[in-house]
């Protein structure tokens, strides 16, 4: 074992790089009718006072700043007005028109908006509006449609795409959610450092942190009513030893860019999760994985650890301490560098079969690949599509009784293929067959709920049979269910810990009030079975419940208070099980 402490960094940190999330405008009273009002008299062009201009005073226009004219900040109509105008609606009320007090071109402010509270489980997709919420209007003290497009957050209905955060302001405040939408972010301040030096700095002056990664997450385990960082911004790092067969990558890459890069240089990870689009120390810290009887979780591959510290020191981790800060769920301190095993490139083959009859032994499907994962909508006399990816050669032309599906194919079969990874049995390099979903794609909406659970293999048949029992409540709230292989680890909070096992991934429709009480209708099946539930997914069952399912769990809390003595990575997730 080796830990290395680097200096302790400086406390000062650059302003340009925290988004500072404020309550109210900055510039006055909040709700300040400003510009060209209804009362406006003939020749006024628009001044800044909260009343109309009194007979006989003039004011001298503001020319409009140059190249304001476009972006939202001065008005064609009425230039000293910066666009925003007062209309009286059809009651005889003014009202102003939505639009950026500051402008698209000026420096962003993101607020976060109120916490879903409607349900134990957030909803997802369109985060509900009070009142009369329409685009612009004030809401509960705070106005609707502000917008948030990065790959890691939504507003509302807002789109993903570029890798890095981009706003469009909106009039007071804007809302920090997650990928689905069904988590509203409490952080006053979002820093997206750009160096390491940068993000020690962040570390060591902030009182409470949580870190951020590309928000695939569905409950609050990312939640925080202090900060929240982002790696986003940070070196692309990707440095490969041929020697030990090992890469060190940046803690904020993603899987799908990791892959492409260690392909061209001709190495391979042994597995990878359904979506390349999520972040390595993301999904290494919440224990996500694959599907194959045969490979661990992506946690697994994991050789070592750089872990930014609540002081702001850089702290290496290797040996025996390792396999309790691999799957720690954010609360040892924020991951800057992940190093990785990796083997030889490889190919893999993936076919997609239909109809799988139920009463086929789970395991020997679950067996019969490199990679199987099946899925099933609960709704039918078979299991709707196995999805089989193997080691090159010739594919079957039947699997345990399923047929070959004619065309490519999605996991909800209504869907459109274009946004999976190539089928019908066809080579092709790992990183291509290995995920469902392709890099280049968004693979669905976000306005849906996830859920997952874990238990031994060896009891995956009862499970299996427990949870068809209840297939009438299932079906309704559901849009698919995939079911995988994962192979035991050593890592103190991983679900796989100690045991071969079985995941049941449920994922739900948008409604949360539906949903709930289908959780624990599950949960209650699968009891007897030690189920362990997805840290980074919805789930009800009690923290000590939880914990008691883990034989290092008590270890890793003493694990994190030696770390965080002061609790600065802790949040009220994190609080209910420590």
């Amino acid at each position: 074992m080796s830990e290395a402490r680097i200096r302790s960094p400086s406390t000062k940190r650059p302003r340009s790089q925290s988004i500072r999330l404020r309550s109210r405008s900055t510039r006055g009273s909040a709700w300040r009718r400003r510009g060209r009002t209804a009362r406006s008299r003939a020749g006024d062009r628009g001044g800044r006072g909260r009343r109309p201009r009194r007979p006989g005073r003039t004011r001298r226009r503001r020319p409009c700043p140059r190249g304001a004219w476009g972006r939202g900040r001065c008005s064609p109509r009425s230039r000293g007005s910066r666009g925003r105008r007062v209309r009286p609606d059809g009651r005889g009320r003014r009202r102003r028109r939505s639009g950026s007090r500051r402008g698209r071109g000026s420096s962003p402010c993101w607020s976060p908006g109120r916490r879903s509270v409607s349900s134990s489980i957030p909803s997802a997709g369109r985060r509900r509006r009070r009142r009369r919420g329409r685009r612009g209007r004030r809401v509960s003290g705070r106005v609707a449609g502000s917008s948030v497009e990065a790959p890691w957050v939504r507003i509302g209905v807002a789109a993903r795409g570029d890798r890095y955060p981009k706003v469009t302001p909106g009039r007071l405040r804007c809302v920090l959610t997650n990928w689905a939408g069904n988590v509203t972010f409490g952080a006053r301040t979002v820093h997206r450092p750009t160096s390491l030096a940068e993000l020690r700095g962040v570390v060591a002056a902030a009182s409470r942190l949580r870190p951020l990664g590309t928000g695939h997450c569905f409950n609050r385990i990312a939640d925080t009513t202090g900060d929240q960082v982002t790696l986003a911004a940070m070196p692309a790092v990707m440095e490969i030893d041929a020697g030990r067969l090992q890469v060190r990558v940046s803690a904020g890459v993603r899987y799908g860019e990791l892959a492409s890069h260690l392909h061209s240089h001709g190495y391979a990870l042994r597995n990878l999760a359904s979506l390349p689009h999520i972040s390595v120390a993301g999904a290494v810290a919440t224990g996500t994985h694959g599907s194959g009887a045969a490979n661990g979780s992506l946690a697994t591959a994991v050789r070592g650890l750089d872990l930014v510290t609540a002081s702001g020191d850089v702290l290496e981790l290797r040996g025996e301490r390792l396999p309790g800060a691999v799957v720690a769920l954010g609360a040892l301190g924020v991951v800057s560098a992940v190093t990785l095993e990796i083997v030889p490139t490889f190919d893999i083959a993936q076919q997609v079969y239909e109809r799988l009859p139920r009463e086929t032994d789970l395991l020997e499907v679950l067996r019969g690949g490199y990679s199987v994962s099946l899925f099933t909508s609960w709704s039918g006399p078979t299991v709707d599509q196995v999805w089989r990816k193997s080691l090159g050669g010739a594919q079957p032309g039947g699997f345990f009784g399923a047929t070959p599906a004619a065309r490519p194919m999605h996991p909800i079969a209504t869907e459109p293929a274009d946004a999976c990874t190539q089928q019908l049995g066809v080579p092709g390099p790992w990183h291509e067959r290995l995920p469902h979903f392709r890099l280049d794609f968004t693979p669905s909406s976000g306005d849906e709920l996830q859920s997952e659970y874990f238990v031994a293999a060896g009891d995956a048949g009862a499970a299996f049979a427990a949870l068809d029992e209840i297939r009438d409540r299932i079906a309704p709230v559901l849009q698919i269910c995939e079911i995988r292989a994962i192979a035991a680890d050593d890592l103190w909070l991983s679900p796989c810990q100690g045991r071969d096992t079985v995941a049941f991934h449920f994922t739900w429709k948008p409604d949360a009030a539906a949903v709930a009480p289908v959780l624990t209708a599950i949960e209650e099946r699968l009891a007897a079975y030690a189920v362990r539930p997805h840290w980074g997914k919805l789930f009800s069952i009690a923290p000590e419940t939880v914990a008691g399912l883990y034989p290092r769990f008590a270890a890793f809390a003493a694990f994190a208070a030696e770390l965080d003595p002061q609790g600065k990575f802790r949040n009220d997730f994190l609080d209910a099980f420590l």
